[in-house]
């Protein structure tokens, strides 16, 4: 019968450190991954953070133009009622 190897707590140690360098390695390598998606998901943000700011400015303007177009709208219906009050009529120049 074969007499099994005697124990060899060295060579257990070694192996044990070996494995434990591989799993720090792949620790390493997905920390570094976790890192830039953070870095890429803070970019993100940020830019959704000056999309949400573009829109907010879009409105205001948008808000701003419909104003001014209704007041011009409402200069030439004054000016169409003062012109009809003085007798003009709605015929074109010739």
């Amino acid at each position: 019968m074969a007499e099994p190897e005697p124990f060899d707590a060295e060579k257990v140690a070694n192996l044990t450190l070996l494995q434990l360098r591989r799993v720090d390695e792949r620790l390493t390598t997905l920390m570094e991954i976790v890192v830039r998606q953070d870095e890429r998901l803070a970019r993100v943000e940020r830019d959704m953070g000056e999309i949400r700011r573009d829109i907010g400015e879009i409105r205001s303007e948008m808000v701003l133009m419909e104003n001014r177009m209704l007041n011009q709208s409402q200069r030439v219906l004054n000016e169409v009622i003062r012109m009809q009050d003085h007798g003009v009529e709605n015929h074109p120049a010739r």
